[in-house]
């Protein structure tokens, strides 16, 4: 009889243990679902956003999340168009080389100082003229 009350004891001690186990992970999720929110930026394609969209991404999703492949799933949930073709194209690697060529791509195409100041340009010369001449 006392055998079987400790076995029973040390059954809720461990169902405890394990649930203490999973509400903590639940409040590590939470936490970061509320600082994923926090990223309100969608990058979509403009090499002009690119900068500030990384600083952000690398700021409330890549320091919080701890495995490459969750972090290559928020990055193709905060990207539209080509820029998400382009993390997709990378799906069929391991998840480490996933998202670290994601990101290169990403990056080559988006993100290199040329492509981003003939963006400005292209937008200045397309500002419609003002003033009298």
């Amino acid at each position: 009889m006392k055998q079987e009350k400790d076995t029973q004891q040390i059954n809720v001690n461990n169902a405890s243990v394990n649930l203490c186990e999973v509400m903590l992970k639940q409040n590590d999720i939470a936490e970061v679902l509320v600082k994923q929110l926090r990223l309100s930026t969608i990058f979509n394609c403009d090499p002009r956003e690119f900068k500030s969209f990384t600083r952000a991404f690398e700021h409330t999703i890549h320091c919080n999340v701890d495995n490459d492949s969750e972090r290559l799933y928020y990055l193709e949930l905060f990207i539209r168009g080509e820029p998400k073709d382009l993390v997709r194209s990378c799906q069929h690697l391991s998840p480490k080389q996933s998202y670290s060529e994601a990101r290169n791509l990403l990056t080559y195409h988006y993100g290199i100082e040329l492509k981003i100041s003939t963006a400005y340009v292209k937008k200045a010369l397309n500002l419609p003229l003002t003033g009298k001449m």
